[in-house]
């Protein structure tokens, strides 16, 4: 039985370009992922410190936030980017948490958070 030798390349060829594509596409869904912890990790402190109050303590990492209104300005900002990569659950409460913010809406929009991430 002979094999041809053009048939076998293309197989080949095929079955590379697909576990290239697989290959590419996992890194693209860790970086996806990467990038996304980070942004809600920073937007919890951001939500942390309006809960508590705590500009000072903010301000030791984020300098140009000096009030609480700018610390608010900031958070919608983050809202803003948020909607790039965040279920409109996790932005819905985000929200209701700046309008009300006390330990159970920051709970229930941290929890939604983590469902996102994990």
């Amino acid at each position: 039985m002979e094999v041809n030798f053009d048939i076998l390349s293309l197989i080949a060829g095929i079955l590379l370009f697909d576990w290239l594509r697989l290959r590419l596409k996992e890194f693209a869904v860790k970086d996806q992922h990467s990038f996304k912890s980070t942004r809600y990790k920073c937007l919890i402190l951001l939500l942390i410190a309006l809960l508590k109050d705590d500009i000072e303590n903010i301000r030791t990492r984020r300098p140009e936030i000096k009030t609480k209104e700018e610390l608010i300005k900031e958070i919608e900002t983050e809202v803003y980017n948020a909607q790039l990569f965040s279920t409109k659950n996790t932005i819905k409460l985000i929200k209701e948490f700046t309008k009300v913010p006390n330990e159970i809406n920051l709970e229930k929009a941290i929890r939604s958070m983590k469902r996102e991430l994990w």
